[in-house]
């Protein structure tokens, strides 16, 4: 079956997170003889327009990714603006049997979607509705009701974002599919790499909630162990952490492929102490080189309802300092603790290989694209 799909995201490759990742590992498995067009802000110097096998990309509009993503929130007038250029790119390419839009950000969906008429599927990596207060967490609400109502289907990056869509927002199960994040098979360790003994390691963007702060404090509970941080964030923010860090952190940037693969290896502890967190890509990159995950119980943090599994391949902490520090002495003072962990770590994660989950995302499409020609006859 030859499907035409379009799909809307916030960010694409070369930009690096989490969601866009996600979908350009997922597209770029789907037949090759569908025709994909991706739609997507133009960030820094990418260029507009770039064709590979069978995906085009759109890059609309002229954006500084440094500004866009700099704290959790995205600029209003820029979401605004994407959804609208958005909207008349859809327009040009005429028509799709399915029509693919990231969760984030939420504005550009409200704007774009009836541009299209085809199956709409929503791809999400978290459900904030009820859960964030004020201003922003009304418009959240009515936003998500929003697309939980107008979507045609809904991918789930896991099983808590997928009950959530059905106890919050009434979404009927048949309407919900899970499609989680996945590994690079290429990445996975031919054989259990040596680790650096205590070396507790950061990968991600470095913002206050992903709270580099609280791994900061627990750092200094243990002064012989190695923190590494690896990622970019607000440089004022950056400087901040390093001005309270104690001297066994360290602040390596952003690293290129080969350098991040080397740090999976060498750590001991992969620390993720998000307050909000969908599914961690990074995490399970991590523990495909047999190294488990020292992690937080935050409210928003669905990595516990994933990947890490308190006990079996990881570690679940308290949110606060000294719990996570306590977390992560457990893996240094048990050795036969630590050996199941890890071996159980790699184990996860070989399960989760893109190829696999491609192959589940492509039924969804499939079953999408199938309805609309049933509709149409």
């Amino acid at each position: 079956m030859k499907v035409r799909v379009a799909c809307v995201v916030e960010a694409y490759p070369p930009h690096v997170g989490g969601s866009e990742t996600r979908m350009s590992e997922l597209l770029m498995r789907l037949p090759k003889s569908w025709e994909i067009h991706v739609i997507t802000p133009r960030f820094d110097d990418y260029p507009p327009f770039e064709l590979s096998t069978n995906i085009t990309i759109h890059r609309v509009g002229n954006y500084d990714s440094k500004r866009y993503f700099l704290n959790t929130d995205r600029p209003i007038n820029d979401s605004v603006k994407f959804g609208i250029q958005a909207s008349r790119e859809l327009k040009k390419l005429g028509a799709f049997d399915v029509s693919v839009f990231g969760e984030w950000n939420l504005l550009h969906y409200v704007i774009s979607e009836r541009s299209v008429d085809t199956p709409r599927l929503v791809d999400w990596c978290e459900v904030l509705a009820h859960r964030l207060r004020g201003v922003k967490g009304l418009g959240e609400t009515l936003l998500e009701t929003y697309l939980a109502k107008r979507a045609s289907h809904h991918t789930a990056i896991n099983t808590k974002v997928a009950t959530d869509l059905t106890l919050i927002h009434r979404v009927p199960k048949s309407r919900v599919s899970v499609v989680p994040n996945g590994v690079h098979r290429e990445i996975l360790a031919d054989s259990r790499p040596e680790k650096d003994y205590g070396r507790i390691l950061f990968v991600g963007r470095i913002t206050p909630h992903k709270q580099p702060e609280l791994l900061i404090q627990a750092a200094k509970n243990l002064p012989n162990c190695v923190f590494v941080f690896v990622g970019w964030g607000d440089p004022s923010y950056v400087q901040k952490l390093k001005r309270i860090a104690p001297r066994n952190v360290y602040f390596l940037g952003e690293l290129s492929r080969e350098q991040l693969v080397t740090e999976y290896r060498r750590a001991w502890v992969f620390a993720l102490p998000s307050t909000r967190e969908g599914s961690s890509i990074s995490a399970l990159e991590a523990m495909s080189n047999y190294t488990p995950v020292v992690t937080v119980n935050a409210p928003l943090n669905y990595s516990v309802y994933d990947a890490v599994q308190d006990g079996f391949n990881g570690i679940v902490t308290r949110n606060d300092p000294k719990s996570l520090a306590e977390g992560l002495k457990k893996t240094l003072r048990d050795e036969q603790l630590y050996q199941e962990l890890s071996h159980n770590a790699y184990e996860t994660a070989k399960r989760r290989c893109w190829d696999v989950l491609a192959k589940r995302f492509t039924e969804v499409l499939e079953g999408v694209a199938i309805q609309k020609h049933i509709q149409e006859n």
